[in-house]
């Protein structure tokens, strides 16, 4: 289901694609401020959040300059700041990626007609080891 939305929240390290003149926008990382006063203080927000329970893609029309909300279902690549993408015919894959909890060498295909993400199967083109976090 498509929701229309007036504009995408601002962020970095989201990936960026083209597909069927539609531009889209997946992951990346926000900032939300918390407190009041002198108390506030900002905290960094992965994009989709985890355990968001309707996680969407950001998709601009380039025929109607409008943006909208896709609905994504599916094994969701949570950790998918600052992730490597390509697309072939009607597929995005999406590799690796960070979060506040580690990074990912994980490998992730979305179906752009069905919008059903799908954790690629080592050995059929990605390790998908899971690191628990940064490394020095």
């Amino acid at each position: 289901m498509a929701l229309v939305s007036e504009f995408p929240v601002a962020r970095s390290g989201a990936s960026m694609f083209v597909y069927e003149r539609q531009v889209m926008l997946w992951g990346g990382m926000t900032q939300v401020v918390l407190g009041e006063g002198d108390g506030r203080f900002n905290v960094e927000v992965d994009l989709p959040e985890s355990g968001n329970t309707e996680p969407s893609l950001d998709v601009f029309d380039l025929d109607t300059h409008q943006w909208r909300q896709q609905r994504v279902h599916g094994a969701i690549p949570w950790r998918s700041r600052c992730s490597f993408h390509a697309v072939a015919g009607n597929t995005l894959y999406l590799y690796g990626g960070s979060s506040e909890e580690g990074y990912s060498d994980s490998l992730y295909a979305l179906n752009l007609d069905t919008f059903e993400w799908r954790l690629v199967p080592e050995g059929a083109g990605g390790a998908n080891n899971s690191a628990s976090g940064p490394t020095s």
